[in-house]
């Protein structure tokens, strides 16, 4: 296998286990501390303490979904940018980047 297929090959896996949430998976995909990067910066980050915060994630994004439906239904066909966050999931995003930096 290329170099080009095992990188392909690698990216499908992670995209398989991020969508099924396997965390055995994920535990065998990352290393024992990682660099971790969002619109604040880059960290390292402890395995450890990141594979018990995905499903916490996952339940985030939920949230962030249903309140911007939510939200959208609640302004009566007025146009919304989608780039705009509502107030609530800005506070559910603050409570998950305090959940990964403990």
């Amino acid at each position: 296998m290329n170099h080009d297929n095992k990188i392909k090959v690698f990216f499908e896996g992670v995209e398989q286990a991020s969508d099924t949430l396997d965390l055995d998976l994920i535990n065998a995909q990352f290393a024992d501390h990682f660099i971790f990067a969002d619109p604040n910066g880059t960290r390292v980050v402890e395995k450890e303490k990141f594979l018990p915060f995905l499903p916490k994630r996952r339940e985030f994004f939920r949230r962030v979904v249903q309140h911007t439906v939510h939200d959208r239904r609640q302004s009566h066909g007025a146009q919304r940018q989608m780039s705009t966050v509502p107030k609530r999931s800005r506070r559910l995003l603050k409570q998950l980047q305090q959940l990964l930096l403990r």
